[in-house]
């Protein structure tokens, strides 16, 4: 169908499939490229050259994570040698996760070189531990992710989840440390109703370091609800995206994740939790074509709970060279009878409708 994604899979181990998913038009066709499979090799050591046992090595081309043998190497199969933009270049950097329980872990190393030969060192690590807290009740809050990025001598990225508690405890790569709680993907807007943190703390931590009591408050949201009817027959819509989109700055100037969304059930009925205060329209998704919403202005106020709104569903027309229109506005849906001259209903006919001009149709 039009614009749908195509996955493409392989079967053959001894030749992995590197595609990466794309769009494609109605009747579209696309040339895939089958690379030879090889593999990566090399050693973790640590800081001293020493050999690190039992490290687990994980790609995101493997599925099982490769453990270290006693002298540090480690083998990855069905790598594929060349690079993913279609070139025919050879690999030459490799992203991996690595991970040992008395170093630093490791969500995001970038490793260089030989891909036959590589040397990893890793640090013995510094830990953090702390607290995410609600900034008004001072409790503390299950649930959010911590990333911490190690800018030192070997940059890392770790993370970790707080407890029932709140609490949490990574492992990084020691030097200059910023701290950062990030809502899962899938935590639930509404029953942990968090505004998205954006600011950072900085830690400074030598190898071997434990700094303890790094606190992070994060503010609840407040939730819009509302419901969306069809704009002619003002029957609930189910199945409609509505996006609040902040007014701050042009839509298309906006991060993805600073617009939140939600699609009504049933009833019309929809809601939004973890919003900040301030400016927002309620409006459709950019690529919805068929139907969407009326475009809505709403302001959220720290103060007090934003009232339900009503929002209108609308139906669209992509016309070439024209603007979308809101076609409830034009006098639609039109209902009627084409007769033939002897009075005969005519089937089969074809009943089209053109926006006039400001001289009328």
């Amino acid at each position: 169908g039009f614009g749908r994604e195509v996955v493409m899979m392989y079967t053959d181990e001894a030749h992995p499939l590197r595609f990466s998913n794309s769009s494609f038009g109605y009747g579209a066709t696309a040339d895939c490229v089958l690379w030879p499979a090889d593999s990566v090799q090399g050693r973790i050591v640590d800081r001293a050259g020493e050999p690190v046992a039992g490290a687990a090595i994980t790609h995101t081309a493997i599925d099982v994570p490769v453990i270290t043998d006693a002298k540090g190497r480690f083998t990855l199969q069905n790598i594929a040698n060349r690079r993913m933009d279609g070139s025919t270049k050879k690999r030459e950097s490799i992203n991996l996760k690595i991970s040992h329980p008395d170093f630093a872990t490791s969500d995001r190393y970038t490793a260089k070189g030989d891909m036959q030969n590589l040397v990893i060192k890793i640090d013995s690590g510094a830990t953090i531990e702390g607290t995410v807290r609600d900034r008004q009740t001072g409790s503390g809050v299950p649930g959010f992710r911590i990333i911490a990025k190690s800018e030192g001598q070997s940059r890392s990225t770790s993370t970790a989840t707080t407890d029932k508690d709140g609490k949490f405890r990574v492992r990084t790569a020691p030097g200059q440390i910023t701290i950062k709680a990030v809502r899962e993907q899938l935590m639930d807007p509404l029953a942990n109703n968090y505004i998205p943190v954006k600011e950072e703390d900085t830690v400074f931590a030598v190898e071997g370091d434990t700094k303890t009591g790094v606190n992070i408050a994060v503010t609840k949201g407040q939730v819009l609800r509302g419901r969306v009817t069809d704009s002619v027959t003002k029957a609930p819509v189910e199945g409609i995206t509505v996006e609040l989109v902040p007014a701050s700055r042009p839509r298309d100037q906006l991060p993805y994740w600073d617009i939140r969304s939600a699609r009504t059930g049933a009833d019309g009925q929809f809601a939004i939790g973890a919003i900040a205060p301030g400016s927002y329209s309620c409006e459709s998704p950019s690529d919805d074509d068929e139907a969407g919403i009326r475009k809505q202005s709403v302001e959220i106020l720290a103060s007090e709970e934003p009232k339900p709104i009503e929002l209108v569903a609308i139906r669209k027309l992509l016309a070439k060279g024209e603007q979308q229109k809101d076609m409830s506005k034009h006098g639609l849906p039109v209902a009627g009878v084409v007769l033939l001259p002897d009075g005969r209903p005519a089937s089969m006919a074809r009943v089209r409708h053109h926006f006039g001009n400001e001289k009328g149709c």
